[in-house]
């Protein structure tokens, strides 16, 4: 920017206790504008999730008041400021409308209610593909006038070349939430012929969650029997980016995503990909991921023998992807935000 400008960040979702795709997006975003630009954050104290939304529409507003836009990058945005500061939100989707059952029933009634009142305040409103979008645009017709579509980054790190030998590894990388599909990955690894000596490498946060459905919670249980099937939580950087190089392929047969980090993850350590036809997954992947109709187990079973089978395509879809994840960057995304904070912070 060739003017300075204050800009504040909201920085709930740092004070958050849990890791999901919002909260690493939260702290790239962070870490890649401070890089670029001299920037602000205002987060809250309290470790209770309740008590930091309180606090970011009744402490926030005032906290923002000394700048001259406040960007909110985890759904939520005060639904109100003053005047004089303008206010941009990343929307990353509508998860809370298309599988309500995924969040509480508190936060499904509390984002009904309030995320219509953000957008309405908002200057300008991003979400992260044109899946998202076109959803959001859907359930909001009123936002189709100010949303901008920039995509996310993926982390340098994940390029880096490192000498690690496949194993006979199919990959899941993800929460238990129902939308993930986790319960049809199991069923569909059970039905590969046992000569294939593959194990499932499962991934995620395996503790207590509103959105684990019975259905997952069975599934779940009846894994935890099979020696083939192996869990791993809380895993550190380093530890994931190791599972994914080993790993001969990795699947991802989500019902809903607004972007999906994992899958570029995978593609950036050049492990072959199998993903959902749905949502925003063939948009991400494009022709570098081989796609299943996430509602046949028979589907995502079929289409894993074939790329198990078939190592010319496992290569084939290695070099797409390791391609494709090359076009996602945190500096060109942090770049993208700046440039649409001048231009609301300028239009007066």
């Amino acid at each position: 920017m060739q003017k300075k400008y204050k800009i504040l960040i909201d920085g709930r979702a740092l004070a958050h206790q849990t890791q999901s795709g919002v909260e690493v997006f939260t702290a790239n975003i962070v870490k890649y504008l401070n890089k670029i630009s001299d920037i602000s954050i205002a987060k809250p104290k309290s470790k209770n999730r309740y008590l930091q939304h309180l606090w970011e529409h009744i402490r926030l507003p005032f906290i923002a008041k000394k700048y001259d836009l406040l960007y909110s990058p985890a759904n939520i945005a005060p639904f109100w400021t003053f005047k004089n500061t303008k206010l941009v939100v990343t929307l990353h989707d509508v998860a809370y409308l298309t599988h309500p059952k995924t969040v509480s029933k508190f936060f499904y009634l509390y984002y009904k209610t309030v995320i219509p009142l953000i957008l309405q305040r908002a200057d300008r409103i991003v979400t992260i593909s044109k899946a998202s979008k076109e959803e959001i645009v859907r359930h909001y017709p009123f936002a189709k006038e100010k949303i901008d579509i920039i995509y996310n980054g993926i982390l340098d790190s994940f390029f880096e070349k490192r000498e690690i030998k496949k194993e006979n590894i199919i990959l899941y990388v993800g929460s238990l939430n129902e939308r993930k599909n986790f319960s049809s990955v199991i069923e569909a690894f059970k039905r590969l012929p046992s000569e294939f000596k593959y194990k499932l490498v499962i991934v995620g946060n395996f503790s207590s969650n509103f959105a684990i459905r019975p259905k997952n919670i069975l599934a779940l249980q009846k894994a935890k029997m099979d020696e083939n099937i192996i869990f791993h939580s809380n895993l550190d950087l380093k530890e994931l980016q190791e599972l994914y190089l080993k790993a001969k392929i990795f699947i991802y047969p989500s019902f809903y995503e607004g972007f999906g980090f994992p899958l570029l993850e995978a593609m950036a350590s050049k492990t072959p990909v199998i993903t959902s036809n749905l949502s925003s997954m063939p948009e991400i992947c494009a022709n570098a991921a081989l796609y299943v109709d996430p509602n046949s187990v028979e589907d995502i079973a079929k289409k894993l023998t074939m790329l198990i089978k078939d190592e010319n395509l496992q290569k084939e879809l290695a070099q797409k992807g390791y391609k494709r994840a090359s076009l996602f960057r945190w500096e060109k995304t942090a770049k993208n935000y700046l440039k649409l904070f001048e231009k609301v912070i300028e239009k007066r």
